[in-house]
């Protein structure tokens, strides 16, 4: 009889040993798990800017590379720009959040080879983070080539979207504008022997719901926000 009832004893206490140790692994295991996401969520909204480079062209040809700006802005730093050569415009190609952005700045309006910029154009107050965006799906340059009336059709769209900028607007909400001819000939260069003619060219872009928008010798521009 003795035995038996030490028999169950020692049954009972293996198992509740067993539980409460299972029980405390399981939740070390969850607490583990939701620091971890909880330090993901906190690394996607982390506020910092790296300059990768800064590109600059002459006739639209690359003519230097300034790789001296790459460190990293918690804060908005006045940066200048200094170039050693004559140029038509320069393109800073920056990472947001583990993304790539890029910016263009036309010449036409410096009247010497150094330009003061402010960086980040963003103070993290300003960055928004949408729960619904109206995305473009596509982004087709249409152009007529040279001495012809033929169009050609071009998808442009993974060229076109660093130019959007952190809040998805083509930094119309800084009140910076794209000139749209100046970037599509940028991104032109991807394409060998596409150019760009003066007023024969049209870029058509396209949204979530497969609405179109026509973009003509004017600024570039998007409304992130869902047209519903």
């Amino acid at each position: 009889m003795y035995i038996l009832y030490f028999l169950i004893s020692g049954f009972i206490t293996y198992n509740l040993l067993y539980y409460y140790k299972t029980k405390t692994k399981t939740k070390t295991k969850i607490d583990k798990s939701e620091k971890s996401i909880s330090q993901g969520f906190n690394n996607i909204n982390s506020y910092s800017f790296l300059i990768k480079n800064v590109e600059f062209y002459k006739d639209n040809k690359l003519i230097e590379v300034k790789l001296n700006y790459n460190n990293i802005f918690l804060k908005e730093t006045k940066l200048e720009i200094n170039c050693n050569h004559d140029y038509d415009y320069l393109i800073i190609n920056y990472i947001y959040n583990e993304k790539k952005y890029k910016y263009a700045i036309s010449n036409n309006t410096i009247n010497n080879e150094s330009l003061t910029l402010t960086f980040p154009m963003y103070l993290p107050g300003n960055i928004k983070n949408y729960i619904y965006i109206n995305k473009i799906t596509k982004a087709i340059l249409f152009i007529n080539e040279k001495n012809s009336d033929i169009s050609l059709e071009i998808d442009i769209l993974e060229y076109i979207l660093p130019f959007l900028g952190p809040n998805y607007n083509f930094y119309k909400d800084l009140d910076l504008k794209l000139d749209l001819k100046l970037v599509l000939k940028n991104v032109l260069l991807n394409y060998d022997n596409k150019i760009l003619q003066d007023d024969k060219y049209l870029l058509k872009l396209y949204d979530t719901f497969n609405n179109n928008y026509d973009l003509k010798h004017d600024y570039l521009t998007w409304n992130p926000n869902l047209q519903l």
